[in-house]
């Protein structure tokens, strides 16, 4: 597969401006174009067209043209190579475009008839010549009639006839600039072509015919300066009237980067379209270049919030690690006061539940084993009599206010009964103290002794017997102690 070849130096921006080829070099034709040709046709169509008005084969002509969407013609316009060789303009490659000097006057639009000049100079040229064109505009052109859908050809109403524009350029002669002496060139210039312009615009002057009924402009225009896009590569002409201070005619000229300025162009058409590829690839370049540059500075400035984010993440990890023996003792205290919690609540706790049911156990129920659960329930198993001392003993337990809840099961077996009673308490909160359990009102006279662990409650001293006065001595005093004979 054969690549693409893009010749890319010199680049277009390193190229000298625009050539300006004085307008009198060329012959100039306005054509129109037909309403049902593509776009796509136009350069064949102006390659043929042009092929048409001139007798010189096209390899000898350096040939233009320029087609305004907005109108039905277009305006064809070419010089021959000997003739730019002889105004000593043969590297016209060398530039960055090249075009006729009333080029920028191409584009201008009117409502009516008009006439204007435009003045230019070719300074790179040998002939020491400016060039004065006339554009006759004859205005919008008018709409053309619909086609009738009837068959009938007599009700067809035929095609209105257009006027096409006129283009005429004369050389203006340059003065002598040898006794000028240190003037400035360019002063000395504009005021000496003022009366030779003046004199070359009347001869144009009797190039307009007078039955058009052409509003004519009272001065010239003159080529204020151009500019290229740096987006598509077009380039837009100002313009400013000489001796006036009326507005341009129209909206200053522009040419398209992608297709105008290129068929305005002079110079080979195998030239221009390589030339097109070239600034195309360059313009991609260009782009491609500040999106590089674009991304380099967002990666420059990411790289530089991570090494800032880094050193923040790093200072943060310092505090937390610097804290962490403090964390670590004060979760430890904190295991270490619920531990203690649990330890109290759960110690004390069972005791009291534990005093509560032995204050209203009655009969011969006796407890053998005891279980606490989630610090107010208790489990206790034991033996009693029979059943009914059981159901009593429940009883009396569900209607003291100390107990929320009594659930039991017993057993029968070889006249012993076997019981186990679930008793839930009120729950302790823990911000107030709790009070000890009181006793029943009427326990039983002589209960029955269990082992159990003693309360936490002190037994009260046993009572202590008054004691009664010595007895008084006998009267007759002590009796005498009985002796003991030997034997």
């Amino acid at each position: 597969m054969k690549l693409p070849h893009f010749n890319l130096s010199p680049s277009a921006e390193d190229l000298p401006g625009i050539l300006k080829v004085p307008g009198h070099f060329f012959f100039c034709e306005y054509v129109e174009v037909p309403s049902d040709l593509e776009p796509e046709e136009l350069d064949d169509f102006a390659e043929m067209s042009m092929t048409g008005l001139t007798p010189f084969p096209l390899d000898q002509l350096a040939w233009g043209f320029h087609q305004d969407p907005q109108c039905s013609w277009m305006a064809l316009y070419a010089v021959t190579l000997e003739t730019l060789a002889r105004a000593g303009l043969r590297d016209i490659e060398g530039f960055r475009q090249v075009y006729p000097s009333f080029v920028s006057a191409l584009g201008f639009q009117f409502d009516k008839p008009t006439g204007f000049f435009i003045y230019d100079e070719c300074p790179e040229a040998s002939e020491d010549s400016g060039s004065l064109t006339l554009f006759l505009h004859p205005g919008l052109p008018p709409k053309q009639p619909q086609e009738s859908d009837d068959d009938d050809p007599a009700e067809d109403i035929p095609p209105v006839e257009i006027q096409l524009p006129v283009l005429h350029s004369l050389p203006v002669p340059l003065p002598d600039q040898q006794d000028s002496g240190e003037e400035d060139e360019e002063e000395t210039t504009a005021e000496a072509a003022a009366p030779d312009i003046e004199s070359v615009r009347a001869r144009l002057f009797r190039m307009i015919p007078e039955e058009e009924g052409y509003e004519v402009m009272p001065s010239w225009l003159r080529e204020s300066g151009y500019e290229f896009s740096s987006k598509d590569g077009g380039v837009s002409f100002l313009h400013a009237w000489e001796e006036s201070e009326a507005d341009a005619p129209g909206p200053d000229s522009l040419l398209d980067g992608e297709i105008d300025i290129w068929r305005a162009d002079i110079r080979d058409v195998q030239f221009k379209t390589q030339e097109k590829k070239n600034r195309k690839m360059e313009r991609y370049l260009a782009r491609a270049g500040m999106v590089a540059g674009i991304a380099a500075i967002l990666l420059i400035f990411l790289e530089i919030l991570t090494t800032i984010g880094g050193s923040w993440t790093k200072s943060l990890q310092a505090k937390v690690d610097n804290n962490s023996p403090q964390v670590t003792s004060i979760m430890s205290k904190r295991d270490l006061l619920t531990k203690i919690e649990q330890l109290s609540t759960n110690n004390l706790r069972p005791f009291q539940m534990l005093q509560v049911l032995n204050d209203y156990r009655v009969g011969g129920i006796h407890f053998q084993s005891i279980d606490a659960k989630e610090g107010n329930r208790i489990s206790v198993k034991g033996v009693a009599g029979n059943g009914g001392e059981v159901n009593s003993y429940k009883e009396a337990l569900l209607q003291s206010t100390k107990v929320i809840g009594c659930e039991t099961s017993m057993r029968t077996s070889g006249g012993k009964t076997t019981f186990e009673i679930n008793a839930t308490f009120p729950p302790v909160d823990m911000a107030k103290p709790v009070e000890p359990p009181r006793p029943a009102e009427e326990p039983e006279a002589n209960p029955t002794p269990v082992n159990f662990p003693p309360t936490s409650k002190p037994l009260p001293p046993p009572p202590v017997a008054p004691k009664s006065p010595p007895p008084a001595p006998p009267p007759d005093g002590p009796p005498p102690i009985p002796k003991i004979l030997p034997d």
